[in-house]
């Protein structure tokens, strides 16, 4: 499937679009009449850690500020209006896979309390994902709405 999705494109400026092509998306920048596309490393840097699982996307967007582990997990639970609870051990061993693939970073240590941050690629990565579960809801929304007006019993 390819195509080009127009739904960022107040984000980065006008013109830009990001296009869906061979299974990954690529940013394609406008300007004037030459196109410029990015389909080189930052791309496949964003596209290689997507998609996010879920407590994973909850610890990214806790992360928006600097937070030390037990914040973070009370975070992720009133984030996720208690739907995705991450104990210690789960939490510990994504922040430190996180932190070493470079999405998020430690600020600070007191005593035992670590905390954590993002990084510039940390929250690119968390935008790609903001933006596919956008691309999902809206394709769900309308795949219901169908579905509604079909009245399946």
């Amino acid at each position: 499937m390819q195509g080009v999705l127009g739904l960022d494109q107040g984000l980065d400026g006008p013109g830009n679009r990001r296009e869906y092509i061979g299974g990954r998306y690529s940013e394609r920048r406008y300007s004037g009449r030459r196109c410029i596309r990015d389909a080189g490393r930052r791309t496949a840097t964003i596209d290689k850690h997507l998609p996010l699982t879920e407590p994973t996307y909850y610890i990214l967007l806790a992360l928006t500020e600097p937070l030390h582990g037990y914040a973070i997990m009370q975070e992720v639970e009133q984030l996720s209006g208690g739907a995705v609870s991450v104990g210690p051990g789960t939490l510990y061993g994504a922040l430190s896979t996180l932190e070493g693939d470079g999405l998020i970073v430690k600020v600070a240590e007191a005593e035992r309390r670590k905390s954590y941050a993002l990084t510039a690629l940390g929250r690119r990565v968390l935008l790609s994902q903001i933006a596919r579960l956008q691309v999902m809801a809206k394709r769900g929304g309308e795949v219901a709405g169908r579905l509604k007006a079909t009245g399946t019993k």
